[in-house]
């Protein structure tokens, strides 16, 4: 019999990620840690949820994961039965311990979401790369400079604290854009806005 997947290792490669497992919600939170095995040699967050439902993600886990999980594609695909499967992959590196036993350093989660406005959006609790201290909200402003017409988008993830509140541009005869950048500190927290001259609304 062919074999369609490769067994298990249970050969421990000294590297340690953050665990967790959801069938029921967007988050997913690590609260132990898991040694990694065999060709494991990254960290990963991976969901799979079906975007013509309302029930959530199919699935959302983090743990160890090869390196060509890493360089997999994320994208939706369709089914005539179920709709439209969304999937999301997201690496980081892992602890480089030389014991197993496993770390009890803690990883930062963010939402992760888009949304074409300033309004705030919602999405699936990704983990952090290690150097990501900061749970961020990008707001970014698009300006056609002969029309005169702004569009607005903001990026929710994780981020640097050099990143926070600090005001950048850009911009050629054609267009212009606007950077602003919240932050905050805590699992899944809400980034407070950009206030007064350093925050971008819309009309300014």
């Amino acid at each position: 019999m062919v074999k369609l997947v490769q067994a298990i290792s249970t050969v421990k490669n000294g590297l340690v990620c953050p665990s967790c497992f959801s069938l029921t919600s967007y988050a997913c939170i690590p609260d132990t840690t898991t040694v990694c095995t065999g060709n494991e040699i990254q960290c990963a967050t991976y969901s799979m949820h079906n975007n013509s439902v309302t029930s959530g993600p199919y699935i959302i886990m983090v743990g160890c994961a090869t390196a060509n999980l890493c360089t997999a594609p994320n994208g939706v695909m369709s089914s005539i039965v179920i709709g439209n499967i969304i999937e999301n992959i997201t690496c980081f590196n892992p602890s480089g311990l030389s014991t197993t036993t496993p770390s009890t350093s803690k990883f930062l989660s963010c939402i992760n979401c888009t949304s074409s406005s300033q309004a705030l959006c919602t999405g699936p609790s990704m983990i952090c790369p290690n150097s990501n201290d900061v749970c961020t909200s990008i707001y970014t402003a698009t300006t056609i400079i002969q029309a005169k017409i702004t569009s607005w988008s903001l990026v929710r993830g994780c981020g640097q604290p050099t990143e926070c509140y600090q005001p950048r541009s850009l911009s050629n005869q054609v267009l212009g854009l606007r950077i602003n950048t919240g932050c905050c500190t805590s699992n899944d927290c809400t980034p407070p806005e950009p206030a007064g001259k350093y925050f971008l609304r819309a009309g300014n």
